[in-house]
């Protein structure tokens, strides 16, 4: 059948124009395309059948940046010492923190997700990276770890263990000026 906007099988956007012009470029069959709104947005025509659109291919995973592998290959330098994904760790501990010392319907919801977010995405990430690098990511994943390797700690040189220190210690005195909870250090120091 025609659609509202026109077209054969139904659909202004994909299927046909409105009003005898031609459909828009790059809009889906069955949405609103101009003036015209297909049979599918209006609850109407069935899944498949002729004039139905093929089903969406699957996107390919963007592909790991020019250097991946060849800094795969490299020594782990930095933070990458103590745990793989270091910034997902700390959303992680973040969430967990929240959890145990704060506990609200509110912030178990918004803690948990985040948590969980963090580190099963990093790791469902390394999945993802190792069938896309190969060999390259086999080495570099022996030599790091996901876990926190904590006795790796003070081998990330000075200036990230020193920065991440004092980042740590003003986002923790930030914690009483934005949210009026004090938070680490600055609860006991007052």
């Amino acid at each position: 059948g025609r659609g509202v906007g026109g077209g054969a099988g139904g659909g202004g956007g994909g299927g046909g124009g409105v009003g005898g012009r031609p459909p828009l470029k790059n809009t889906p069959r069955g949405l609103c395309a101009g003036r015209g709104v297909g049979k599918r947005a209006l609850g109407g025509g069935a899944a498949g059948g002729a004039g139905a659109p093929p089903p969406p291919k699957k996107a390919p995973p963007a592909p790991p940046p020019p250097m991946a592998e060849a800094r795969a290959r490299a020594e782990p330098r930095g933070v990458f010492r103590v745990p793989r994904p270091p910034m997902m760790w700390g959303i992680g501990l973040w969430a967990a923190s929240h959890m145990v010392l704060f506990w609200s319907t509110r912030t178990m919801i918004t803690a948990a997700a985040m948590g969980i977010l963090a580190l099963v995405g990093a790791k469902l990430q390394d999945g993802k990276k190792a069938a896309l690098m190969g060999e390259a990511w086999g080495e570099w994943s022996s030599r790091t770890s996901y876990w926190p390797r904590l006795g790796q700690l003070f081998s990330v040189g000075a200036v990230p263990l020193v920065a991440g220190s004092v980042l740590w210690l003003a986002g923790q005195w930030l914690h009483l000026w934005r949210a009026g909870i004090p938070a680490g250090v600055w609860k006991w120091l007052g």
